[in-house]
């Protein structure tokens, strides 16, 4: 019987060519096109609420609906949307899609924690992305926080891959991520 939190042995991970992995200017191209439609839906929400309550000044109610609305809306676009088929309008433009280390579309609470890493404040979103180039995976540190990565939407995995564990120092601090490396061919990945 399975722990919860352990994976199924079966399950192998996966590399992709380096050429598939999506690298900063696209990587940011994403970045500008989703913010943007977010920053759309956000205003079109706003406007909708005021709208629609009959005071003169917002109260608190309303403050309160108008929050919810938001994080219900981000947490759908970046999350929910994300993981989807449909995907977000920056990812389709730029035919990309995030997978896991298994090449399969992450869970929820990756993709969470992935959003929340972007939220937590206003240099968050420049130091990550600033890695990019400098990853052999081009991962964002919120991908490397999530075990995520960002593929080409046409990436075929390259061959089988194993999980490995990396420690990486980040402005004094060290931090310890998951990484996938290729299995050699032969070697029954070990």
């Amino acid at each position: 019987m399975r722990r919860v939190g352990e994976r199924s042995s079966s399950l192998q991970a996966v590399w992709f060519f380096p050429s598939d992995y999506v690298g900063f200017w696209r990587r940011l191209a994403v970045e500008l096109v989703d913010g943007v439609v977010i920053v759309v839906v956000l205003l079109v929400v706003t406007a909708t609420v005021v709208l629609l309550d009959p005071a003169e000044e917002l109260n608190d109610a309303t403050l309160a609906v108008l929050v919810s609305c938001w994080a219900v809306f981000i947490y759908g676009y970046f999350v929910v949307l994300k993981r989807s088929r449909v995907n977000t309008v920056g990812y389709r433009l730029a035919r990309v899609r995030i997978v896991d280390a298994y090449g399969r579309p992450p869970g929820l609470g990756a993709l969470t924690l992935r959003l929340s890493f972007g939220l937590l404040g206003p240099f968050n979103v420049i130091l990550d992305m600033l890695w990019i180039p400098s990853d052999r995976h081009k991962q964002a540190l919120r991908d490397k926080l999530a075990h995520t990565y960002v593929v080409k939407a046409n990436a075929e995995p390259a061959g089988p891959a194993r999980v490995v564990v990396r420690t990486y120092s980040i402005m004094g601090m060290s931090f310890v991520f998951q990484d996938v490396e290729p299995v050699a061919v032969g070697s029954g990945g070990r």
